[in-house]
């Protein structure tokens, strides 16, 4: 875009929203499908519109850890027969940040880094090579018995091929919004106003579900194999956490995370 060469007319992803804003790289626009979506997940500037939902969880591997024996709560993380066996991303804002992230919010900093406190004592694993996906896959395979932090329904696509790996949501479940832009400058506006109208439309939005993603509409729902990782589904408290609420709180969270867990 600096050098006026934009090769795409939208833009969709993880953090895309606040990064491209704060870098201004995303032009204002207005659907009219954005009425059917909560206002909660909405961007007021009109600058970003969401698009599908994560929800994050621990994975843990059946094999090494029972069910009835798998962590229920944040708490039960503590447990000394944990200790070492558990693995969490560095380097993105959906790992360890977003971990560190949604504690705060929640239970608000002195209450959160009191637990950051006994948490660092778990001498939890810093994975860095590899996706949500691939610390999913090496949890499967035996090398970690539980990962932190990852996208809920990971586990379940394995589980259903026959993985011994399941997924666990905690209260408060963290969530977050994939968004999308127009970007500056685009050399094809209407169409990616035609483009961002049918990702936002009902149609569009099933597209999403159909390759196992939660769609951010909420008449749109899931497939019935991911449902149980919804938190309303589960009855499990969910803690939503927007764009600039994640873009606000990661490098600090990533700083505690430095201090206490590398």
């Amino acid at each position: 875009m600096r050098s006026r060469n934009v090769v795409a007319d939208v833009i969709e992803g993880t953090d895309v929203g606040e990064l491209g804003t704060s870098a201004h790289l995303l032009a204002p626009y207005y659907s009219p499908m954005i009425a059917q979506y909560p206002q909660n997940e909405r961007d007021p500037r009109g600058i970003w519109t969401p698009t599908r939902i994560s929800y994050f969880s621990i994975a843990y591997n059946t094999h090494l850890v029972p069910p009835g024996e798998a962590p229920k709560t944040f708490q039960d993380l503590l447990n000394p027969k944990w200790k070492g066996k558990m693995v969490w991303r560095v380097g993105t804002s959906s790992g360890a940040p977003l971990f560190i992230t949604n504690l705060r919010i929640a239970w608000g900093d002195a209450r959160a880094n009191a637990y950051f406190q006994k948490l660092k004592n778990q001498q939890i694993v810093n994975f860095g090579s590899g996706s949500a996906r691939t610390l999913v896959d090496r949890t499967l395979a035996g090398e970690y018995s539980i990962a932190l932090n990852i996208f809920a329904h990971h586990p379940l696509i394995s589980k259903m091929a026959g993985a011994p790996v399941d997924s666990r949501l905690m209260d408060p479940v963290a969530a977050t919004a994939a968004t999308m832009g127009v970007a500056v400058g685009a050399h094809h506006p209407c169409a990616a106003m035609l483009l961002a109208d049918f990702i936002l439309s009902k149609e569009g939005q099933q597209i999403m579900a159909g390759a196992q993603y939660f769609p951010a509409r909420p008449d749109v729902p899931p497939e019935a194999q991911l449902a149980s990782v919804v938190p309303a589904n589960a009855h499990v408290p969910e803690n939503f956490i927007s764009p600039a609420t994640l873009l606000k709180y990661t490098a600090s969270s990533q700083k505690i995370v430095q201090e206490l867990f590398r």
